[in-house]
């Protein structure tokens, strides 16, 4: 956290190709231990400093991150280049360019049409695209079984549009298009009929009668 006062000392600590700390420029400090594990984590950091301005001592908690994670330094300020040639400090901020290798853990299709990979780093990338044919006139199509249709020659030769685009629709994956039939007007429909059928029976098994009676009656 800055200081309200602004800069109250500047030093420079220096490591060892090990990581571990060798001196302090600048500031009469007292040097304990810092510890890299095997994997380049820092599991201990054992710092104090007694500023040479009076100012109270300070213990100092250094925080390099987890390999492979964001969360440690930020950016830092160097006086050499790669080659160890002295120039002006500079600050260097550290950002992520990339990712480690990783397999695909699943896939996906969103809604503009993309197939998206994702990997196990994390990474999503889309790989494909599809594509919506349309119609000019889709209700002249012929209809098969299977939910198939087929193009004819009232139905025109179709169009390759993007999803969402020019009049074709938006890609849902995982879902089933459901019945735009309502049920209970349907069902309310097939009683109608059904007692539509049963007075026509009625009306048959009358006439029968009558006509028996007339035969009868000719007798």
């Amino acid at each position: 956290t800055d200081h309200p006062n602004g800069l109250i000392q500047a030093g420079t600590i220096t490591f060892d190709g090990s990581g571990n700390l060798q001196s302090f420029d600048g500031v009469a400090a007292t040097i304990g231990a810092v510890t890299v594990g095997t994997t380049g984590d820092l599991t201990d950091a054992d710092i104090s400093a007694e500023w040479t301005n009076g100012s109270d001592a300070s213990a100092i908690n250094l925080d390099f991150g987890t390999i492979g994670l964001g969360n440690g330094i930020t950016q830092f300020a160097a006086g050499a280049d790669a080659n160890g040639n002295n120039v002006d400090y500079t600050t260097h901020f550290i950002n992520q360019n990339g990712a480690q290798a990783g397999t695909m853990v699943n896939y996906a299709l969103t809604e503009e049409g993309f197939l998206q990979i994702e990997f196990a780093n994390g990474v999503k990338r889309p790989v494909y695209k599809l594509a919506i044919a349309t119609f000019e006139a889709a209700d002249e199509m012929e209809n098969h079984t299977g939910n198939v249709y087929r193009q004819t020659r009232e139905s025109g030769d179709y169009l390759l549009r993007e999803p969402g685009l020019n009049g074709a629709g938006n890609v849902v994956a995982s879902a089933l298009e459901g019945s735009n039939v309502d049920l209970a007007e349907e069902f309310t429909n097939m009683i109608v009929t059904q007692r539509a059928y049963s007075a026509n029976t009625k009306t048959i098994t009358t006439t029968d009668e009558m006509l028996d009676e007339l035969i009868s009656i000719k007798r």
